[in-house]
């Protein structure tokens, strides 16, 4: 979760979440937002929608982190 502390990467996650999750929502509630029936039941998930797209953005960002810097430490010690 010290992806999380990163500003950079959480802002491209909350962009990232922002975007995807609109296009999920609307298709996956887009029917009952265009005839109107959109109720609070449907609310949670949205909400969730929103999260894992955002938690699934974090930990790639995180993930690719880890590998760098495990790329980082290996070209370090062949230079050395």
């Amino acid at each position: 979760w010290g992806a999380l502390k990163n500003s950079s990467i959480r802002n491209r996650a909350l962009t990232i979440s922002a975007v995807v999750g609109s296009i999920q929502t609307a298709i996956n509630q887009g029917d009952y937002i265009l005839l109107g029936t959109f109720s609070a039941e449907l609310m949670p998930k949205v909400f969730l929608t929103y999260l894992a797209t955002f938690l699934v953005s974090v930990y790639s960002a995180s993930r690719l982190m880890s590998e760098d810097q495990k790329t980082v430490r290996i070209l370090s010690k062949k230079t050395q």
